[in-house]
């Protein structure tokens, strides 16, 4: 498939910008999205520490008033209503219990119950006992690290917290509304922070269902081994949750042990990249059609001038030379097309010189060809003259009325007889420059055989000619009738000096063409002779009897008439010369 120069500028333009935009969306995008990961985990890392050191602030801050009025409780005679302070300065307070060790394990002592806030949260003491039951206080625990929180929530509704703290050899022992937390926990459109204790429970989360059901979070994958660890905070790589991929971060709280979790979802998080890649994908789309706008415009400005210098060229390749190329611009092109209309200007000289010396050179081997027959046509009008000269001088002297009549008409009869004969000579050697009349072959024929029939007759040629009807041909009638008499004479050289037969016939060709066949029974010619018959100065006649130049002269009058001139001849077998001329419709 062949592309013309202007496609060709349009694929390549495209071709770079898109190879080029695509480079660079790829590169920004790659370079974002890991600038962009770095800062999501510089932010989850950051957020989880500070929830951390806030949940340390408040589960401390409760811890602190629960041993104070714990502590001032001891030296009061009833203790009870010291310890019923504490509710009225923790809103999320439901009940405070006390637990002192008993051999191995921890016996209730005391509790402490605000019942006008049980009922403001629709909360129960059997839901209170339930949580005592079903999530029990872990003392082991609240031994080993001094603080405990847990969840001990109850379904179906009921969030609550179990804070234990070490005093002495006892523990002290709150149920809380989760409230003061789930503050800090506050959900965000950017990230979700949850509270899980070193088992993996879920402590607080902003989905409360979650936290009633005591999910537990080893399962997630880089929780389990977050908890496993003992740094204080840490990245968790990406992983998965409910089929979505998110991006965590975790800290950890030495007092109580808890871990606050922050995840990401890589979706939020990218979403600013996909805005941006889909934003810069539709940039950069606009950039490639305006580019190829512009390309369609710039190459139709280059191929404009290279397709008018190729209409021009196939001009001149038809030999018309008259054109001139518009010159537009001063580049290359402008040079170009400057080149090419001095090309053609030269080459219209040349075809004028060139026709001229072919006019000249026509003319002159039809003069050589009359020269050849001057001797033949003097005598011809020396005979006519000679009687005219006679019968004038006998009817001088003649008194007969009738035999001076008839004198006179003999006079009369030779006298046509030689203007027939230079009529027929003048128009031979006329210069026409008509190329395109109607010519009819029959009659070229007729007028050269009158020109040469004495000098045929007196070699002992016979002549025969078939003429077909509606020979019509368009073209020269003067150059057509050189052709044939070029013919004629190289026949009768040809039958020289014992004579023959000269065959002419016209007859309809194929493809609405006209033929014309010159046949001799002549010596013939051999396949060496054949093949340089139509070069210049070829010639087998003796010396001083030709030019060598009838042959070519008459190719090159047939071509110019868009004929083609063949031959056929073998040694002693003669020679037959077809000349095909296109038929005038």
């Amino acid at each position: 498939m062949r592309f013309s120069i202007r496609y060709k500028m349009l694929l390549l333009v495209t071709g770079v910008l898109v190879v080029a935009m695509l480079s660079y969306l790829l590169l920004a995008s790659t370079l974002f999205q890991r600038d962009k990961r770095a800062f999501i985990f510089d932010l989850n890392a950051s957020i989880a520490h500070t929830l951390s050191e806030e949940v340390a602030s408040a589960v401390g801050s409760v811890s602190d008033k629960l041993l104070f009025y714990v502590a001032a409780s001891k030296a009061q005679k009833d203790p009870r209503a010291t310890l019923m302070k504490v509710f009225a300065g923790e809103p999320d307070l439901l009940q405070i219990s006390l637990w002192s060790k008993q051999g191995t394990s921890f016996a209730r002592d005391a509790t402490l119950t605000d019942a006008p806030r049980l009922a403001a949260f629709n909360v129960t003491s059997d839901d209170l006992e339930t949580a005592h039951k079903e999530h029990p206080i872990d003392f082991d625990a609240v031994l080993a690290t001094g603080r405990f929180v847990a969840n001990a929530s109850v379904a179906p509704d009921v969030s609550l917290l179990w804070l234990a703290i070490k005093d002495d050899d006892r523990v002290i022992a709150a149920l809380l509304r989760p409230e003061r937390l789930l503050r800090i926990f506050g959900e965000s459109g950017a990230y979700v922070a949850y509270l899980v204790d070193g088992r993996g429970q879920l402590v607080v989360h902003p989905d409360p269902e979650r936290v009633i059901k005591h999910d537990n979070m080893r399962h997630l994958a880089g929780l389990d081994a977050a908890l496993a660890e003992k740094s204080s905070r840490a990245v968790v790589q990406l992983r998965e949750r409910d089929g979505q991929t998110v991006i965590g971060a975790y800290a950890r709280i030495k007092d109580p042990p808890l871990l606050v979790v922050t995840e990401t979802p890589e979706s939020e998080a990218f979403n600013a990249s996909r805005e941006l890649i889909k934003k810069s994908a539709l940039f950069a789309v606009g950039i490639v059609l305006a580019a190829m706008l512009v390309s369609i415009y710039f190459s139709r400005r280059l191929a404009s001038p290279l397709k008018r210098l190729s209409e021009a060229m196939t001009d001149v390749g038809r030999g018309e030379f008259l054109v001139n190329v518009a010159v537009e611009s001063r580049d290359e092109v402008g040079v170009l097309a400057t080149a090419f209309n001095t090309m053609a200007s030269e080459l219209q000289d040349r075809d004028k010189r060139i026709e001229q010396a072919r006019d000249q050179l026509i003319h002159s081997e039809k003069l050589a060809a009359l020269g050849a027959l001057s001797a033949e046509i003097s005598h011809e009008i020396k005979n006519p003259l000679t009687s005219v000269l006679g019968f004038a001088q006998i009817a001088q002297k003649s008194t007969d009325l009738a035999e001076i009549k008839e004198h006179l008409a003999t006079i009369e009869k030779q006298t046509k007889r030689v203007r027939e004969l230079l009529d027929n000579t003048l128009r031979f050697t006329r210069v026409e420059r008509n190329q395109n009349e109607p010519v009819n072959l029959n009659d070229v024929v007729g007028d050269t055989l009158k020109l040469v029939r004495h000098q045929l007759a007196s070699q002992r040629i016979k002549v025969q000619s078939t003429l077909c009807d509606g020979a019509l041909v368009l073209g020269n009638a003067g150059q057509l009738q050189q052709v044939v008499l070029n013919m004629v004479m190289n026949a009768q050289h040809a039958m020289r000096p014992n004579g023959g037969t000269l065959t002419l016939a016209t007859e309809h060709g194929g493809n609405g063409s006209v033929c014309l066949k010159i046949a001799d029974t002549g010596s013939g010619m051999d396949e060496a002779t054949r093949a340089q018959l139509f070069k210049p100065f070829f010639t087998t006649k003796p010396k001083g009897e030709g030019t060598g130049l009838g042959l070519s002269v008459s190719q090159t009058i047939v071509e110019q008439h868009k004929g083609t001139i063949a031959v056929e001849s073998a040694e002693g077998k003669g020679t037959t010369f077809t000349i095909t001329l296109p038929r005038r419709s």
